[in-house]
C-alpha cells in the first residue's frame, strides 16, 4: 500500500463521467474530494513525493476526459470559503465563480457580474484568466483585472503568497499553464455598486450569451492508460 492509499477519503477505480459536464471519462486510479485548503495541499504534496500523477479538477466544464480515465491522483476541489473585508473578498480556490456572482451582488459589489453564466472556480478562472466581453460588447474583462493577491503552492511543496503581477496573464493564459503552481485561495478587489444595475448587467450577460452561443474553448485530456 502506498501512501496515497492510506490518506483519509481516498477511493479507488473511480468513474470520472460524473463529474464532468459532458458525462464522458474512464476511471482514475486513486480519487478523493478536498474540502479543505489543508487537505488539498497534502494531497498534493504527497502525490509529488511520490511522483504520482495528480490533476485538480473544479467543475469539470469543458473538460473530455478519455475513456482509459487517468493514471494516478485526481483530486476534486471542493474548499469552499468566502470572507469579507470592506470590498476586498478572498476565496478559495475551489469556491464557485457562480457563487461569488450571488455573493456579491446581494451585497451591492461589482467586480464578478462580468463572468456570469462561466462555471469556473476560483482556481480555475485564475488559470485560463476568466474573461468576457465588457457591458460596450467591444472590450474585453479578464478575472485577472480584479484579482489583488493569492497563496499559491510552488513547486517546492511550500504556500506563499504573490501579487496579482506573479500570475502574468494574457488571454486564456497565465503562468499556471507553465509551472506546477496550485491556487490555494485568492483575494480579489471589487467596486460599490447599485445591486440593481449588478443584477442588470448579469442578466444582459446572460442574455448575450444564450443569443450568441459563442463556442466554448474545449479542455481535452486524452489520459494515458
Amino acid at each position: 500500500m502506498n501512501a496515497i492509499e492510506r490518506m483519509i477519503g481516498v477511493r479507488r477505480n473511480v468513474v470520472l463521467a460524473p463529474y464532468t459536464t459532458y458525462k464522458i471519462g474512464g476511471p482514475a486510479d486513486y480519487f478523493l474530494e478536498a474540502t479543505t485548503t489543508d487537505y488539498l495541499t497534502r494531497a498534493i504534496v504527497l502525490a509529488r513525493k511520490e511522483k504520482m500523477p495528480y490533476f485538480i479538477l473544479g467543475t469539470g466544464a469543458n473538460i473530455l476526459i478519455s475513456d482509459h480515465g487517468f493514471r494516478g491522483l485526481v483530486i476534486r476541489n471542493m474548499t469552499n470559503s468566502i470572507s469579507l473585508d470592506g470590498t476586498t473578498l478572498t476565496a478559495a480556490s475551489g469556491t464557485a465563480i457562480a457563487d461569488l456572482i450571488e455573493y456579491t451582488a446581494s451585497r451591492s459589489l461589482s467586480g464578478f457580474e462580468h463572468f456570469a453564466g462561466i462555471p469556473s472556480t476560483v482556481g480555475g478562472a485564475i488559470w485560463q484568466n476568466l474573461h468576457f466581453l465588457a457591458p460596450d460588447r467591444n472590450e474585453t474583462v479578464f478575472i485577472g483585472d480584479i484579482l489583488k493577491s493569492a497563496e499559491v503552492l510552488l513547486p517546492d511543496n511550500q504556500a506563499y503568497p504573490v501579487e496579482r503581477a506573479f500570475f502574468q496573464f494574457g488571454y486564456d493564459d497565465s503562468k499556471l499553464h507553465h509551472e506546477e503552481i496550485i491556487v490555494l485561495s485568492a483575494t480579489f478587489q471589487l467596486t460599490p455598486k447599485p445591486e440593481t444595475e449588478i443584477r442588470a448587467q448579469i442578466e444582459s450577460n446572460l442574455a448575450w450569451r444564450e443569443e450568441k452561443q459563442p463556442q466554448l474553448r474545449l479542455s481535452v485530456l486524452w489520459f494515458r492508460i
